[in-house]
């Protein structure tokens, strides 16, 4: 994780990032819960299930919007 300022001219990725892509993933995360819900019989299954998916859904953006990068 990098510590310093955010210029828009040097960061300008970051910013890309989050407008383009990360809403994809948010898509994609509510569509994977939605599907784990409808495959899913047991209640106790699909509340494991929606949470998981939320909080991996809440880690991605957050880890984008305080531009964690991971490579």
């Amino acid at each position: 994780m990098e510590n310093g300022t955010y210029h828009i001219h040097d960061d300008m990725y970051v910013v890309w990032d989050m407008v383009m892509f990360e809403q994809w993933f948010l898509i994609e995360g509510i569509l994977l819960a939605i599907g784990g819900w409808c495959f899913l019989k047991g209640a106790r299954s699909r509340k494991i299930w929606l949470a998981v998916c939320i909080f991996g859904t809440l880690v991605g953006v957050v880890t984008a919007m305080l531009g964690v990068r991971f490579a």
